[in-house]
């Protein structure tokens, strides 16, 4: 994952480091839904899409990549994995 402003709050500290919260509102994967389907539908009804661009795959690859976003838990496990495979080098 990646912190990014607006998406997340300091919350001070915990065992002498400093830690920062991210958090989802409730409802945000369903709101990512609704607001792609929406991009389709103006898209499509206003011709915005260039010739040749598949939009249909332009927004199921984009529906992937926001789901993944929005998982939390396998967020946590990918940053206790990075954090294994790094901490034999001194110098991070």
């Amino acid at each position: 994952g990646r912190l990014k402003e607006g998406n997340h709050a300091e919350r001070g500290w915990k065992e002498g480091k400093r830690v920062a919260v991210k958090v989802q509102y409730p409802g945000v994967s369903d709101s990512i839904e609704s607001d792609l389907s929406n991009l389709t539908m103006l898209v499509k009804a206003t011709g915005l899409a260039p010739p040749g661009l598949f939009l249909e795959n332009v927004i199921r690859v984009g529906r992937e990549e926001l789901k993944v976003e929005c998982d939390y838990r396998r967020e946590v496990e990918n940053q206790k994995r990075f954090r294994s495979l790094i901490s034999s080098d001194a110098g991070l």
